[in-house]
């Protein structure tokens, strides 16, 4: 789970993203939350929101690792935050291992990070998977339709969800 907090000068907006392994094996956001708070809502408050309220988000994301489809929200991400929650729910997996690290199984590796990066409504996803493996594009694009013709990136639907 990554919150990330932006303060203003009456309202503090705190963004909140929540991914992981669900039943069909997808790497996805599992719910995501955008709360605007009193500008008071200051670094103590920050500390308490991580141990107090996080734990009742990630009870309603445990439900949502029930789905065994990948979700495709509309996105809450704002530009200044998209390369930092992406990396650090990239790292985060990694560690977890949802996400193979670097020699292991490439194509699997390709195909979590898109998949994660797709359900976080990224833009420009296959750039962003390039620039984070320091691979050349036409590496990753060619390991992405390979995972999607052995069945590990699943295709578009209307609804929104990916199977």
């Amino acid at each position: 789970m990554t919150a990330e907090f932006q303060g203003g000068q009456s309202t503090r907006e705190v963004f909140v993203w929540v991914t992981g392994l669900n039943q069909g094996g997808f790497l996805t956001c599992l719910g995501q939350l955008h709360l605007g708070m009193p500008a008071s809502f200051g670094a103590e408050s920050e500390s308490a929101f991580q141990s107090g309220i996080a734990q009742g988000i990630w009870q309603l994301a445990r439900l949502s690792r029930q789905s065994v489809e990948l979700l495709i929200s509309e996105p809450i991400l704002v530009p200044e935050f998209r390369a930092i929650v992406l990396t650090n729910h990239f790292d985060q997996h990694e560690r977890l291992g949802n996400i193979p690290t670097e020699g292991q199984d490439k194509l699997l590796r390709i195909a979590r990070q898109y998949q994660l990066a797709v359900s976080l409504g990224a833009s420009t996803v296959v750039e962003f998977i390039a620039a984070f493996n320091d691979l050349p594009l036409s590496t990753v694009r060619k390991r992405i339709e390979r995972a999607k013709a052995a069945g590990l990136i699943p295709n578009v639907r209307k609804s929104g969800l990916r199977r």
